[in-house]
């Protein structure tokens, strides 16, 4: 963890409410002095501490986080991205546009359509090595 981008969010979140480091303290139960180092990068808080500034900032604890994700890696370069062709793969061939690493329910695709292509209802299979 960056202590610094994570002490920049919290600052930030503190500007965007309008509070000083004084009210922000009071408000989470912390002291000044720590609000002040985290602010800076200069200290390494505990979960619980995150917790009371999360709460404090009325923010879901993850949002805190959300700096520290390589925004680089959402991003799927088409020379990188897997295929996923049809039966008839002569005439369409989809791109998987979800960064593996998402794992998640739902995949992006894109579909590249050759000429006299058919769209018709067909099995799809995964294929790494076209």
């Amino acid at each position: 963890m960056n202590n610094y981008r994570l002490g920049q969010t919290v600052l930030n979140y503190r500007k965007k409410k309008g509070l000083t480091i004084r009210e922000f303290a009071e408000s989470a139960g912390i002291s000044t002095s720590l609000i002040s180092q985290l602010e800076r990068g200069q200290a390494n808080p505990s979960l619980s501490v995150l917790e009371l500034i999360a709460q404090a900032l009325n923010v879901p604890l993850f949002t805190l986080f959300i700096n520290d994700i390589d925004i680089d890696s959402l991003i799927s370069r088409k020379k990188d991205r897997k295929k996923v062709y049809r039966e008839n793969n002569d005439h369409i061939v989809y791109d998987v546009l979800t960064p593996d690493f998402m794992k998640a329910r739902i995949e992006l695709l894109i579909m590249d359509l050759n000429a006299h292509s058919s769209t018709t209802e067909s099995h799809f299979s995964h294929d790494d090595n076209p």
